[in-house]
């Protein structure tokens, strides 16, 4: 029974190998096969000068959830900016707003996700931009509390509010 025991585990760690290589087989194929197909688009960029930070950064957040905790003008703009830029997908974008208009309107303008509760909208968020309105950054700060991750990139785009503010309310840490 040992000997048996034993070859099995040897077995599924050799298969637990073997699928660990195929998997970073197929994963560093489908990077190569992206970079050949944008080949051209990178030498034309590096034709015209551009730093390779400006063509890599593109690349870098391929894939990131933004977090939007606010729907109004200003998220809006960034939105349309990303979108417009191709920057992010529809799918990488989820915004929080308490106003159901907005949410109607953001949903139907940019088939982004949205939310009603702040949790929905960050979670698994990669980068968490505050945009709401000044006055209403204690009554958010209170929902955000506890559900921010320590992997969570935290931006504010509030007016007027200073770090040592988002601070003091836990939203951020230095």
């Amino acid at each position: 029974f040992d000997t048996i025991s034993r070859n099995l585990l040897g077995f599924s760690f050799l298969l637990g190998l073997f699928i660990m290589f195929i998997s970073l087989f197929f994963v560093s194929n489908t990077i190569m096969l992206v970079i050949y197909s944008k080949k051209d688009e990178i030498k034309t960029m590096n034709l015209l000068g551009a730093s390779n930070m400006f063509i890599k950064f593109p690349y870098l957040l391929e894939g990131l959830i933004l977090g939007f905790v606010g729907g109004g003008l200003m998220a809006e703009a960034i939105i349309k900016g990303c979108l417009d830029k191709q920057v992010l997908s529809p799918q990488e974008i989820r915004v929080v707003d308490p106003s159901e208009d907005r949410r109607i309107h953001l949903s139907k303008t940019f088939d982004i996700q949205v939310y009603e509760e702040v949790a929905d909208a960050i979670n698994h968020a990669d980068i968490i931009i505050i945009a709401t309105k000044p006055q209403h950054l204690e009554e958010v700060s209170s929902q955000l509390k506890g559900i921010i991750e320590s992997n969570q990139v935290v931006l504010s785009i509030l007016a007027g509010i200073k770090i040592d503010t988002l601070t003091q309310l836990s939203l951020i840490h230095i």
